[in-house]
């Protein structure tokens, strides 16, 4: 992984193939002070973290916001019980 600082804050984060298997392994990637996870499907993946939101009801160009509390317990158990759920292309 690489990663170029931009202005005001931003990065520009590159990946390797390595670090998509082992997202897709639902190992979180560290990237700065920031965890990127990937799950197949991000409805069952709120779900599972407890967070009401219709994820359908989001365009894909737009942002949702909550705050939450996750443990690091509760987050790998929500990757994990989603990891091998069919991917679902909004």
């Amino acid at each position: 992984m690489i990663t170029f600082p931009l202005s005001d804050n931003a990065s520009l984060i590159v990946i390797e193939p390595g670090n998509l298997a082992r997202l897709k392994e639902g190992r979180p990637l560290k990237v700065g002070e920031h965890l990127v996870c990937f799950t197949p499907d991000m409805q069952k993946f709120v779900e599972q973290l407890g967070v009401e939101l219709d994820v359908e009801s989001i365009k894909p160009s737009e942002q949702e916001y909550r705050k939450v509390r996750l443990t690091p317990e509760q987050l790998e158990a929500a990757l994990k019980m989603c990891q091998n759920l069919p991917e679902v292309i909004r």
